[in-house]
């Protein structure tokens, strides 16, 4: 770990398998290098990786390029899907998470959810969405990273639905800063 690491990178750095995880961010640059390095390392060690963000895909494969990841290889070896999520529609979240559970079959995987711009109508769907995630990840070898931008989050019993879901919650307000909390 270098000095200006911080606590929520030593602690993805040395993550068990199967994690879940909720990341609240202040800087989006930050919340994707955590994002990149759970990706990056679960990549490292032979798993399939799905990344779900609002950005135009070719952006944040750009960006994980840019991160040090191997998007071309990792692509073409089945081993990384990535997906435009825009609108955080429902329906088209829990489909596309479904589908790449039942294709990593018996390959221990790993899936980041990013979600960057939210309404607060969009809430109760992502709740359902943080529930449909949480029960796949009960019955498959599967980690789950998902990342909240804090600038939409000002209803506290969402949050708190949400915190209540996963095992590790990390505060990340930027970059070498943070703390992460076992809330399960």
């Amino acid at each position: 770990m270098t000095q200006n690491e911080g606590e929520p990178t030593k602690f993805i750095r040395e993550l068990k398998d199967k994690s879940s995880i909720l990341v609240f961010y202040e800087d989006q640059r930050y919340a994707k290098s955590l994002g990149f390095l759970f990706l990056d390392m679960g990549l490292k060690n032979s798993h399939v990786c799905l990344y779900l963000s609002c950005e135009a895909t070719q952006d944040v494969e750009a960006d994980m390029a840019s991160a040090g990841i191997d998007v071309s290889s990792s692509k073409e070896n089945n081993s990384l899907k990535t997906y435009n999520v825009t609108n955080h529609r429902k329906d088209q979240i829990t489909k596309l998470i479904e589908e790449f559970v039942k294709n990593a079959k018996n390959h221990t995987s790993r899936i980041i959810v990013q979600h960057d711009r939210f309404t607060r109508a969009q809430q109760h769907d992502l709740l359902l969405i943080e529930e449909f995630i949480q029960t796949l990840f009960e019955r498959h070898d599967v980690s789950v990273l998902n990342i909240y931008n804090t600038e939409f989050m000002d209803d506290a019993k969402f949050m708190q639905q949400i915190i209540s879901i996963h095992e590790y919650t990390i505060f990340a307000p930027d970059f070498g800063k943070g703390i992460v909390i076992k809330t399960k």
